[in-house]
């Protein structure tokens, strides 16, 4: 599944086809073109624009600026962006693999692997990301574990995240 660099401020889900298969396995992969932009990555259990944006849910903050992509911050959020107070939390991070961007020409498409899974032991939701089969890094809810059967993304034209 492939987005452009024009993707919208709204979600764009993953087909049902995709998502019938990556919810249960814990992992969704698709092309992404970043160019200088922040992509979101939805994580959530409602379907639909208006019930995704009045519940909470998990969002991936990756970042590009023309030569590497990194992973900038995990939120979740509750509420519609019209609100001022939309974000309920950051997630704390955890660079398990490697704590450096991966080095990538972001005017071209990357494959995206996003994975997600509760780990019994802690009781926490785990969220990692891979860039070309790559690490680039991970978050984790211990408070809030939100159940994942939606996958989408959205774009902001300009990376609101620090770099």
């Amino acid at each position: 599944y492939s987005l452009d660099e024009r993707v919208q401020l709204r979600p764009e889900w993953l087909p049902n086809s995709v998502v019938d298969t990556s919810v249960p396995i814990g992992q969704a992969s698709f092309n992404a073109r970043l160019r200088q932009q922040t992509l979101k990555v939805w994580l959530t259990n409602q379907t639909g624009y208006d019930l995704a944006m009045l519940n909470k849910r998990y969002i991936v903050h990756l970042s590009g600026n023309g030569s590497s992509i990194r992973l900038s911050n995990c939120t979740i959020e509750h509420k519609d962006y019209g609100q001022p107070d939309f974000v309920l939390t950051s997630l704390p991070m955890n660079f398990t693999g490697t704590s450096n961007p991966i080095v990538f020409n972001t005017d071209e498409f990357a494959n995206l692997r996003v994975t997600w899974e509760m780990d019994e032991a802690s009781g926490a939701m785990k969220i990692f990301t891979f860039i070309e089969g790559q690490l680039l890094g991970g978050c984790f809810d211990s408070d809030y574990r939100i159940a994942v059967s939606r996958v989408g993304y959205s774009g902001l034209q300009v990376p609101t995240d620090p770099y």
